[in-house]
């Protein structure tokens, strides 16, 4: 989780992945070696519904046998920029109310 962390906060840096991140629909284009393709994100912080929150700015969900669902996530408010790792939970829904309780206690 730690390593993941400083990764991030390394991504962070870069304005392309900040933009990148923080879309929820990403289309690619035809090339001669791929279909066109549209992506959805799949972070719900950033996507309208249950657990929109205003302050994300993006990141990536994920899946690993051993590390379950794992979920990292990037937050802005009032000029502090906070990242959570989450790892190792069964239920989607928790990993993102998790991670909207964690933002919420770091910026109070």
């Amino acid at each position: 989780a730690y390593d993941l962390a400083l990764m991030s906060k390394e991504a962070l840096k870069d304005p392309v992945f900040c933009e990148i991140v923080a879309k929820t629909r990403f289309s690619r284009p035809k090339t001669n070696k791929q279909v066109a393709a549209t992506y959805l994100q799949t972070n719900r912080l950033i996507r309208p519904g249950k657990f929109y929150y205003s302050k994300a700015i993006g990141m990536k969900t994920g899946y690993h046998s051993k590390a379950k669902r794992t979920f990292i996530g990037a937050a802005r408010f009032e000029g502090r920029t906070l990242i959570v790792v989450l790892l190792g939970y069964a239920d989607r829904n928790a990993i993102f109310s998790d991670a909207i309780k964690l933002f919420d206690a770091a910026f109070n």
